[in-house]
């Protein structure tokens, strides 16, 4: 016990000792900052070019790209999505991520036009589209599905696809039905959108991951798998000649997995300077894209039409209608200001409203031409040579007539004015009436679309021979002189803008207005609406 005593002072000393000495403050060391975000950049585009020079091989296929007819106004077209039975869906909208389908006909590759509203309700398909489901914040889309019935699309409310406070659209299904690729700016992206995949089986999906090799820190965006799985999808972050460019891929399946490998930007002309989205290649190889570039538009314009590349074919000599009874057609081909003969002119045969050419053949020394075809049916003959305009007539040869000869009596006139009758409503100039109209106002079975293709393609016959082409619009006598000018200037302006997108130079065609002062005469007893049916046209000629 003594002891114990004797300790503790020594234990005290030892506390006022320890209370005394120094402290040191602990300084943490601060995190690292975070890793920058990606950057969003593109390399330049390797060239890589479609040729789309005519040949002048007769019978030598070659690529056009043109605008489409029907997808290519004044409003937003993003994309045109072929379906079976020859339709399409349009999709249409104020933005490419919410833009709603509207089903369309493809009259041919380039053109499509609305189905009328007596379309068969029989033709029912399934397709996978982008929701925007009520009651959601702007922005949150879901990947559903939608049938095609008639004329009419009915989206399934319920989702296939959807991450809460996501967009996730632009759904494409591989060609085995066994994967989804999709759009989606859920977290894990690597910037923007990016390309994610969900296995699909029986009607349900998987758990989405990102599709490896594909994304950048820039944009994904709608992509497409083609008949033999190559991946389509539009990016401005791997290379690009402008905007977002159109890229190929080879779909690689691993497994439970698939990646995308052997990135390519498809070059021009797909490609532009300007934005290319939504592409869409059939089994024939005919390339659908929207795209903002200027070819043939104002140059403020800046929304989006639907284009196509397309495969084409110079015409070759009497090209045989296979299977088919058929007559032989004759006739002639006259100058109708000299009334002589057309020497080497091109005569055709088609369908009505078809660009399909069943039979060609040019005219001999005294204008006359000879072509096989289909009897029963209307045909549509039509002649034109590189100094004059083009004429066509339909005619339909009865089956008793099968192999014989028949003399078609009214010879085509060739002149060097053209009228085009597109039948314009009254004080419209952007939204005429399908049909063209002829000589005394009655409507045709050919669209106007038809003699702006028939324009195009009679002016590029002639090789740059033509210097200039003047167009002149005309109006009827309702409203001021003021207006009327205005109203025939703006008439010549959407036919000049037709004739661009066909593939015409904009420095060779020169608008002008008559307004009403040539208004046609009035023939005795000619109803009043057929006389201003007349006079609403726009008048060519060609300067040499």
């Amino acid at each position: 016990m003594f002891r114990s005593f004797r300790l503790l002072p020594l234990l005290v000393l030892v506390t006022l000792t320890a209370c005394t000495l120094p402290r040191y403050a602990r300084y943490a060391e601060p995190p690292p900052p975070p890793p920058p975000p990606p950057v969003c950049e593109s390399q330049p585009a390797p060239r890589r070019i479609i040729d789309t020079t005519r040949p002048k091989t007769d019978g030598t296929p070659y690529w056009v790209m043109s605008r489409v007819q029907g997808a290519s106004s004044m409003s937003q077209e993003f994309g045109l999505q072929p379906v079976p039975s020859g339709k399409a869906l349009l999709l249409v909208g104020m933005s490419s991520r919410d833009a709603k389908p509207l089903v369309v006909r493809r009259l041919d590759a380039a053109r499509v036009e609305r189905p009328s509203p007596d379309e068969p309700q029989t033709d029912v398909q399934k397709v996978l589209v982008t929701l925007v489901p009520d009651g959601k914040i702007m922005g949150d889309a879901a990947v559903s599905t939608a049938t095609i019935s008639g004329r009419s699309v009915s989206v399934d409310p319920s989702v296939l696809i959807d991450e809460e406070i996501s967009w996730d659209g632009h759904p494409a299904l591989t060609p085995n039905g066994r994967w989804i690729v999709f759009a989606s700016d859920r977290s894990g992206s690597l910037g923007g959108a990016d390309l994610w995949y969900a296995p699909y089986r029986s009607g349900s999906v998987g758990t989405a991951r990102p599709l490896y090799g594909a994304n950048t820190a820039c944009d994904e965006l709608t992509p497409s798998v083609t008949s033999r799985g190559v991946l389509l999808f539009s990016s401005p972050g791997h290379t690009s000649h402008g905007g977002y460019d159109v890229h190929e891929a080879r779909l690689v399946e691993e497994g439970d997995s698939l990646r995308a490998s052997n990135i390519l930007n498809v070059g021009t002309p797909i490609n532009s300077a300007a934005d290319e989205i939504f592409p869409h290649m059939m089994e024939d190889s005919t390339f659908y894209v929207a795209s903002t570039r200027i070819d043939g538009r104002e140059a403020d314009r800046r929304d989006f039409d639907v284009l196509v590349l397309h495969r084409r074919q110079t015409l070759s000599q009497n090209i045989a209608v296979v299977d088919i009874p058929q007559a032989t057609l004759v006739g002639k081909v006259i100058n109708t200001v000299t009334n002589t003969p057309v020497v080497d002119a091109e005569v055709i045969a088609r369908l009505p409203q078809s660009s399909e050419v069943l039979a060609s053949t040019r005219t001999d020394t005294a204008g006359a031409y000879r072509l096989r075809v289909p009897v029963e049916r209307p045909v549509e003959i039509t002649a034109q040579n590189d100094e004059l305009f083009f004429d066509s007539f339909v005619t339909t040869i009865p089956a008793s007539e099968q192999n014989r000869t028949v003399e078609q009596e009214q010879p085509l006139g060739l002149s060097p004015t053209f009228i085009l009758r597109v039948n314009f409503p009254t004080s419209i100039f952007d939204a005429p009436y399908p049909f063209s109209l002829d000589s005394n106002g009655i409507e045709l079975e050919r669209s106007w679309q038809r003699d702006v293709d028939d324009l195009v393609r009679n002016v590029k016959a002639g090789e740059g021979r033509v210097r200039k082409l003047v167009l002149t619009g005309h109006t009827d006598d309702v409203d001021s002189d003021e207006s009327n000018m205005l109203l025939g200037r703006q008439r010549v302006e959407f036919i000049i803008d037709r004739l661009v997108e066909g593939g015409l130079p904009r420095t060779i065609l020169e608008g002008r207005s008559a307004g009403e002062k040539q208004l046609l005469p009035r023939r005795p007893s000619e109803s009043i609406e057929s006389w201003r049916r007349r006079c609403r046209r726009v008048e060519l000629v060609k300067v040499q």
